[in-house]
């Protein structure tokens, strides 16, 4: 995703693509867009909101993948944001993503993407044996 698609995709609050974008960039090791979030700060606001309940809902196993990549996308975005970075109280949701990973999930380490880093700790805590 260009900056140009990412900055659309803020602006018409299509927090889900403008997330993947973010993710994509951090996995790329790139700058996010010189973009002001101030007015779209209420979609990333419930698109936390539906990672939070999905961490707390039944998943199949491919389910774990896709809410490991959305809490990097988080991640990503405070690393690219800092002035953000404090927003959200994360701990609920990391102590979530820590049980259900050692409890209930698996995930083939070669389903992890590269660039990743190791402080991402949520995809490792869930690797099949």
């Amino acid at each position: 995703m260009t900056h140009s698609e990412l900055i659309d995709a803020l602006r018409e609050n299509r927090a889900r693509d403008f997330m993947d974008g973010v993710f994509e960039l951090g996995v790329a090791g790139e700058r996010g867009p010189d973009v002001e979030l101030d007015w779209h700060l209420g979609a990333i606001d419930r698109w936390v909101l539906d990672l939070e309940a999905a961490a707390a809902e039944t998943f199949v196993a491919d389910e774990w993948a896709g809410l490991c990549r959305d809490r990097s996308a988080l991640e990503f975005f405070r690393e690219l944001w800092p002035e953000w970075a404090d927003r959200w109280d994360l701990e609920a949701l990391d102590s979530t993503l820590r049980l259900r990973g050692e409890r209930d999930a698996l995930l083939d380490p070669a389903a992890i993407p590269a660039g990743v880093p190791r402080s991402h700790w949520w995809w490792w805590c869930a690797q099949a044996p």
